[in-house]
């Protein structure tokens, strides 16, 4: 009885690995519709903001990263990086309940030849930040998190658009 079972257990798994196959799935990255068609990255940007680093990893391991000013097949230049604070609403008393926060950064990428493959683009993220009354005390720690968390969504925006770049006679 255990040896049939076993025997039904492994079938089933065959039978649903090769209807798998048969339905054209596959999994991520591992055709080549999705890979990118430059192998050297280069990322330019401002060593106080967090941007560079946040696009870094999220391009690590699709391409290889190489630092200037050793040439690479793309450059990305990432420049005019700002977080801005404005109080979107106040409570009866005056006192600022919620605050608008927001990044705005400049993109764009040029090939080893200074062909620009993305012309400059501004992009930008808006979070709302919200401050009841009496928890001052974590405000900054949610704010820097916030703007964290904006960075890493810039990234993955930028990401994208590195990912649509189509070189011509790319090794």
């Amino acid at each position: 009885m255990f040896v049939l079972k076993k025997i039904a257990l492994t079938s089933s798994i065959i039978v649903t690995a090769f209807s798998f196959s048969a339905c054209g799935f596959h999994l991520r990255g591992s055709t080549h519709a999705t890979a990118m068609s430059y192998k050297t990255l280069s990322i330019i940007g401002d060593s106080k903001s967090n941007l560079p680093n946040q696009l870094a990893d999220v391009m690590r391991g699709q391409v290889i990263q190489i630092t200037p000013p050793a040439p690479a097949q793309v450059t990305a230049e990432i420049g005019d990086v700002v977080h801005t604070k404005a109080v979107s609403s106040k409570n009866a008393a005056g006192r600022a309940i919620e605050y608008r926060l927001s990044t705005f950064a400049t993109m764009q990428a040029y090939d080893a030849n200074k062909k620009q493959l993305i012309a400059p683009v501004r992009l930008s993220i808006s979070r709302t930040l919200s401050a009841g009354d009496g928890y001052d005390t974590g405000l900054d720690l949610e704010e820097s998190r916030l703007y964290n968390d904006i960075d890493i969504e810039l990234a993955n925006q930028m990401q994208y658009r590195l990912r649509a770049i189509k070189l011509n006679g790319a090794q």
